[in-house]
């Protein structure tokens, strides 16, 4: 970890001022631009949610409108070999949301998309020079979220931009954007959070090890991710269900009827408020997959290090020499299966019925030979 950076006045620099972890490749390419004088009067800042975009192009932003000392850390910070000084008011300004040269537009409140009004006011704004500093910055957070008419008002303005303006575009779904705009963006790629980078970070935010380490694992590389799974209580649903369906040494099994009834109650509460990513089944699909992948691991011999649940090790393997590699693949075959089928328009009854009842027969052999 790197030691907090102070700025040339001794006070702390500002936290969002300073790159996301996890994409150092990104801050060590934009840095680069901006040491050279080869700032892109477009960027595409495309990436999973919960990647560290809009914290990076805050950054980014900083740097084009510090008006003190930049600090130049001995080692970078985060992949950034500069850091805005933190003091100056154009530092304060845009921590704030007040800087008079920076723009940030999004879908409104009650709103799913970019509506043209908004970006007939990106374009109106974009004419006018910059008002504190060299440069003005547009930033449009869920670009992709614009229908054709929007889209084709800011194309014309990207096409023949002014050599104030810089436009950064977030966008999780690149693919929706129109090619146009995309090329005449620089495509910034962000990936996905290595599971280890969001432990450390969650760890500053005050969560436990053991917790942070789950929800590490659990979060696909999204911060963002992961601080939801916290918030509605993964960790503890994931405790019960482990003991329930994959754990040969819990004194109790449940029973094809309780099976049953589980299923009923979770696919009514998805029918009354569907979320293929938070709902409780979606949950559940996470819960297994990590469950099963430790049960594999254990099988290939890998430590405890390496596991979800490190400190159920030896559940995950009475579950493997209870159901053997082959076993425990055709139920991840499955369980993918399910996944796929419940983010259709299908019967979530039947396919998570069929699910849970396949696991709980393997989990009951598995139980005869751990007796």
């Amino acid at each position: 970890m790197n030691e907090p950076l102070t700025s040339q006045y001794g006070l702390p620099v500002f936290p969002t001022l300073e790159p996301p972890p996890g994409n150092e490749r990104v801050a060590r390419s934009l840095s680069k631009a901006f040491e050279i004088g080869k700032v892109h009067h477009a960027y595409l800042f495309e990436g999973p949610q919960g990647v560290g975009k809009s914290q990076m192009a805050t950054w980014f932003c900083a740097l084009l409108f510090c008006e003190g000392e930049l600090l130049r850390p001995n080692e970078p910070v985060n992949g950034a070999s500069f850091l805005p000084c933190g003091d100056c008011a154009s530092c304060h300004l845009l921590q704030k949301g007040e800087h008079p040269d920076y723009e940030q537009t999004a879908p409104e409140e009650g709103r799913s998309k970019i509506v043209i009004d908004q970006i007939r006011s990106v374009v109106k704004h974009s004419s006018f020079r910059p008002l504190k500093s060299e440069r003005r910055v547009f930033e449009l957070r869920s670009a992709d979220k614009m229908d054709a008419v929007p889209a084709n008002a800011l194309l014309k303005t990207l096409e023949e931009p002014a050599s104030y303006n810089v436009f950064i575009l977030l966008t999780d779904r690149a693919h929706a954007l129109l090619d146009t705009i995309l090329s005449r963006c620089q495509n910034v790629r962000f990936a996905s959070l290595d599971a280890q980078v969001i432990t450390q970070m969650l760890e500053s935010e005050d969560v436990s090890a053991k917790e942070a380490r789950i929800l590490g694992a659990a979060s696909s590389g999204s911060i963002t991710a992961a601080r939801q799974l916290h918030e509605i209580g993964f960790l503890e649903l994931a405790e019960e269900w482990l003991e329930r369906y994959l754990d040969p040494l819990a004194t109790r099994t449940p029973t094809a009827d309780v099976v049953v009834d589980e299923v009923a109650q979770l696919s009514t509460a998805h029918r009354r408020s569907p979320d293929a990513h938070y709902g409780e089944i979606a949950l559940l699909f996470r819960c297994l997959k990590l469950g099963l992948r430790d049960a594999v691991l254990v099988g290939q011999g890998m430590g405890a290090d390496t596991l979800t649940w490190p400190d159920r090790m030896k559940n995950s393997e009475a579950l493997y020499d209870g159901l053997g590699s082959e076993a425990i693949l055709s139920l991840m075959e499955r369980l993918a299966k399910a996944h796929e089928l419940f983010e259709r328009p299908l019967n979530t009854t039947l396919i998570l019925e069929d699910l849970l009842l396949r696991v709980l027969s393997a989990r009951k052999r598995a139980s005869r030979k751990a007796a």
